[in-house]
């Protein structure tokens, strides 16, 4: 078993066990992406807590089925029509 494998396995199986598991993973992305998805947050959050389908990929947010990207002039989410997600 690969070295990377054994470290998973082991970390499912505490995480199961109900051990605390204290590990931190995080995607290495680039600053417009961590800027836009910041500012997207919170309209994330609002999505996930009324049970919606939310998710990031890129620089962008998909509710739904439905694109959004953050408009700075307005201040709010806005819908990107015409482009698949």
């Amino acid at each position: 078993m690969k070295v990377r494998a054994r470290i998973v396995a082991k970390f499912r199986s505490k995480r199961k066990a109900g051990e605390e598991v204290r590990i931190r993973v995080s995607e290495d992305l680039p600053e417009y992406v961590m800027k836009s998805r910041s500012k997207l947050y919170g309209f994330f959050k609002e999505c996930i807590d009324n049970d919606k389908n939310a998710f990031f990929r890129n620089d962008h947010l998909v509710v739904d089925g439905v694109k959004y990207v953050y408009d700075d002039v307005n201040k709010q989410p806005v819908v990107v029509t015409g482009n698949d997600i």
